[in-house]
């Protein structure tokens, strides 16, 4: 039997400024925020998941590129107790 889980969330990510020698490099960090949509399916005892992520606010330090979206595609599988 297959089971299927839809997701739909927002994911939020954040990172300070990288460093070198102890300064602050430009052009790196900043934050992010997206919205997700997705499913999850199930069969046996694997799970496949299948995710996008599409921003809807970004505010990158200097001069980065932007990000556009991302798929995220994973396996699972349940060893059991």
């Amino acid at each position: 039997e297959v089971g299927f889980f839809p997701t739909t969330g927002i994911y939020y990510e954040s990172g300070g400024f990288d460093t070198k020698s102890n300064r602050a490099v430009d052009d790196s960090g900043g934050n992010a925020l997206f919205i997700t949509v997705g499913v999850d399916s199930y069969f046996s005892k694997f799970s496949f998941n299948l995710n996008y992520e599409y921003p809807v606010s970004q505010n990158l330090n200097g001069d980065q590129p932007l990000n556009k979206f991302r798929v995220i595609s994973g396996i699972s599988y349940f060893f059991g107790l």
